[in-house]
């Protein structure tokens, strides 16, 4: 789990309580807020959440993961 302090853009997170993988913004604003963004099919979506409801996840492996 993140501590809503130390959320870095590019991490990686997802809502506590489930949905898509996330990539932080711009992390923790100072007010406990972090803006990330994330697609839906093709659709580019972004959004603030409150660093609280987030937590970090691993990310899906790349094709250099992989080799």
């Amino acid at each position: 789990m993140a501590n809503e302090s130390d959320l870095n853009p590019g991490d990686v997170v997802k809502l506590k309580s489930g949905g898509p993988r996330m990539t932080v913004i711009t992390g923790n604003d100072g007010r406990g807020w972090a803006e990330c963004t994330w697609f839906e099919g093709t659709a580019p979506k972004a959004t603030k959440f409150l660093a609280a409801t987030l937590e970090r996840v691993k990310p899906f492996p790349t094709h250099t993961d992989d080799e």
